[in-house]
């Protein structure tokens, strides 16, 4: 190990799938749960990998091997730095996904009814705390069971799932209805989760660009000088007219129903007369039938 690896003996990185998570959350949750095995700084690069470093080999080794770290339902890769590695993002075609599993029957409600049920979507790795207790004393919740399932890209997550129940009266047919606790980004063309289609690498570059359009090939003389042609220029075509007076015989009569006189509407001068009572033509008359 070189002197400048000495300073990250005790790190390793972890990852997200496709988008990864805010940095403070994950730097505060993580602190909270890793604080008692040593961690002692996180910090982040720019392709997204986190870095954890710890001060003691038995805290780092004791949160490689407990198993896979969620964080919002999401799971978090963790990978042993290694100097001589290069370190880059793989792809991943299973991923661990927590599964609710509603309607199971109380017969099925045990380690064998359960692996059966969860095997028709992927493998089963383990079940959480109030699905062990139901299973191993049948009490408690049996809403639905949380089982941890690795999922695969190139199966159909199923949003229900069908199973057979043995009763006094033979076997019957239950629809049971799942719910997934995260659901990545998985693309039907590489198999793979990370992406979609619509975002796929592969299916973006393997498309071709659409070709331009071909410029008219211009004339060349004999001396090998090119013409170039002006655009013909349409101009519009003014309409017939059609005369108003046909006295002379030429073109369509027009029939003229009606002629346009002119009105003269200027007022006719006022004659202005003087009258002493003039001033009560203009004043409101106010008619009573009160007697005088």
């Amino acid at each position: 190990m070189t002197n400048g690896s000495i300073p990250f003996e005790r790190t390793f990185y972890g990852y997200f799938i496709g988008k990864r998570l805010a940095f403070p959350l994950v730097r505060d949750r993580l602190q909270d749960l890793w604080k008692e095995h040593g961690i002692s700084d996180i910090f982040i690069n720019n392709d997204d990998m986190f870095f954890f470093k710890f001060d003691n080999d038995n805290g780092m080794n004791y949160v490689l091997q407990k198993g896979i770290w969620k964080i919002n339902g999401i799971p978090l890769f963790l990978r042993k730095w290694d100097p001589d590695v290069f370190i880059e993002k793989p792809t991943h075609d299973r991923v661990p996904v927590w599964v609710n599993i509603f309607g199971i029957p109380l017969q099925l409600f045990n380690k064998d009814g359960l692996s059966l049920i969860s095997s028709k979507l992927g493998k089963p790795l383990a079940v959480d705390s109030y699905t062990t207790t139901m299973c191993e004393r049948a009490t408690g919740r049996a809403v639905f069971a949380r089982i941890l399932i690795e999922m695969s890209a190139q199966d159909p997550w199923d949003k229900d799932i069908k199973t057979k129940a043995i009763t006094t009266k033979g076997a019957t047919t239950t629809t049971l209805r799942v719910e997934y606790s995260w659901n990545p980004n998985r693309c039907d063309h590489c198999k793979i989760f990370g992406h979609d289609q619509a975002t796929c690498p592969i299916l973006t570059t393997s498309t071709p660009a659409p070709k331009p359009a071909m410029a008219t090939p211009k004339e060349v003389d004999n001396e090998g000088f090119q013409t170039f042609k002006r655009r013909s220029r349409s101009f519009p075509i003014p309409k017939k007219k059609i005369p108003i007076d046909n006295r002379k015989g030429k073109g369509p009569s027009l029939k003229i129903s009606q002629v346009y006189k002119p009105v003269n509407r200027v007022k006719p001068k006022e004659k202005v007369t003087t009258n002493m009572f003039d001033a009560l033509s203009h004043q409101r008359v106010v008619d009573t039938d009160d007697d005088v």
